[in-house]
């Protein structure tokens, strides 16, 4: 955590000596020989890397607030030879979870592979035939308190995880709670862009 705190400090460092060059160099007080360069990409990079860091640092706080939403655990190893045997397996532990709002993600090793929602157990039933039944070693499902709180819960699931296949954030509904994580992601990226117009 501190490394992260040490990385972040230094990016913002290193952003605003970039966004201060020229006038310091007008005065005689630029730091180095060579002129540090300051575009629109430079400044968008130095923003994005430090909006990511910023997502590292709060991936603490979303496991405390995933875990606040949580009604119930549960955990399947996928097992059997070949797809049917394990299609019948994982149905059949389908089945003996509650019929709750749920978050759930495939694993591989130590490596989260894809998270998702459902309104039910039933939407796992949709992945009888598809790669993450044969490449995941275990799915793990996180019931949820209400389906509120449900698209939060990916989110805040995406966050703490760090998927592999999960090409985009989660779909924001009208209806659910917003993501704290997001919330104060896209407002340090507001303030950075402002800051250094």
């Amino acid at each position: 955590m501190s490394t992260l705190r040490t990385k972040f400090k230094f990016k913002l460092d290193e952003l605003w000596r970039r966004r201060t060059e020229q006038l310091r160099r007008q005065v005689g007080l630029a730091d180095s020989f060579r002129p540090l360069g300051f575009s629109r990409p430079i400044r968008d990079h130095l923003i994005g890397e430090l909006v990511d860091l910023a997502t590292d640092l709060l991936r603490l706080q979303a496991k405390t607030d995933f875990s606040r939403i949580v009604d119930g655990y549960k955990r399947h190893h996928l097992r059997g030879w070949g797809w049917k045997k394990r299609s019948e397996n994982f149905v059949s532990w389908v089945d003996t979870i509650p019929s709750k709002p749920i978050v759930y993600s495939f694993w591989k090793n130590n490596q989260c592979l894809y998270t998702g929602k459902g309104k039910s157990p039933r939407r796992l039933k949709n992945y009888c035939k598809t790669i993450y039944l044969h490449q995941a070693d275990r799915i793990n499902v996180h019931i949820i308190r209400s389906p509120s709180f449900l698209p939060m819960a990916e989110c805040l699931a995406v966050h703490c995880n760090g998927p592999t296949d999960n090409k985009s954030k989660p779909g924001k509904t009208k209806w659910g709670k917003a993501c704290p994580v997001c919330k104060v992601h896209d407002q340090i990226w507001d303030d950075l862009r402002k800051l250094f117009i």
